[in-house]
């Protein structure tokens, strides 16, 4: 989900949605519900580009839409996710290590971002095209082998490995196993970017409530049912957080969080780095590579 860009204007759309919701709270949520779902493409750096370039490209089929991805290296998988109104690539500071490593690493760009099809996003979305992604390109009868997620990506695929798509009693879905997570500044619960919403927009309790029914319609799901850290106590993947004590799109309290729900986790907290930096930092890329090796730090 992403917040409403109320940079211009900003009291001209309050005003808007306050007449309107005085009118109808429903016609206001359900307007509210569709701005946040819609994502906005940025340019990729000149880095990214040049990475892209010596990269195998694939299209990727996924329940809503082609995906757009990339392929570096051959071995056992690591597949990057980014967040939201994000791109594959952003994290490709991790793609040369990985491979220097022996490992086989995908980046895609989720439905509604980058070149990927599509306008707008949702947490299932990304949790779908994750699916997509890894059963495009794991090794036959191997399991995947690590995810480096940032931000809603990180969400995304604590969702997409909760769901019960034929796993054993364990809870460990055959081919996939318990690969190694590292999530990069978490966030934990889609309320937060409702209450985010409701503050910018001015939404009056009722609207709210009406807006929290909009979404669960547009993603088919309870909003409590896609709280990570209720997901995170059936969880069996090793998990790093890394969170940077600055960051000012997902608070550090999420990571937290998220790492005291996820049974044996891993926390690693950084300073000055803030949401994006913190993937370009060369000692936050070589603390996750070493944990997706299975080094341990001293």
């Amino acid at each position: 989900m992403s917040r409403i860009d109320l940079s211009r204007n900003s009291t001209t759309v309050r005003s808007i949605f306050a007449g309107l919701q005085a009118f109808s709270p429903n016609l206001a949520a359900e307007l509210a519900a569709l701005a946040m779902f819609r994502t906005t493409r940025r340019r990729p750096s000149d880095f990214e580009t040049e990475l892209r370039a010596c990269a195998e490209q694939l299209r990727i089929d996924s329940p809503h839409g082609s995906l757009a991805a990339w392929r570096w290296g051959q071995g056992p998988l690591v597949v990057l996710v980014h967040g939201w109104d994000g791109r594959g690539t952003q994290l490709g500071a991790f793609v040369e290590p990985l491979v220097s490593a022996g490992y086989q690493v995908v980046a895609f760009d989720a439905p509604g971002h980058g070149d990927s099809a599509g306008s707008t996003s949702s947490l299932v979305r990304f949790a779908d095209a994750f699916d997509a992604v890894v059963d495009a390109n794991k090794p036959f009868f191997q399991p995947l082998s690590a995810v480096i997620a940032h931000s809603m990506g990180g969400a995304a695929v604590t969702y997409a490995l909760s769901r019960a798509r034929g796993r054993d009693a364990h809870g460990v879905e055959p081919g996939v196993g318990s690969p190694r997570l590292a999530f990069i500044a978490p966030p934990i619960d889609v309320r937060d970017f409702v209450t985010t919403v409701s503050g910018e927009l001015g939404l009056s309790a009722r609207t709210r409530g009406a807006l929290e029914q909009a979404l669960e319609r547009r993603v088919g799901q309870r909003i409590e049912e896609l709280h990570a850290t209720r997901l995170a106590k059936t969880m069996t993947s090793p998990l790093l957080v890394v969170h940077d004590e600055q960051d000012r799109a997902v608070p550090i309290e999420c990571g937290v969080q998220l790492a005291e729900a996820w049974p044996g986790a891993v926390l690693k907290k950084t300073k000055g780095l803030g949401h994006s930096r913190i993937l370009r930092d060369p000692a936050t890329v070589a603390a996750v590579v070493d944990y997706v090796r299975g080094v341990t730090s001293g």
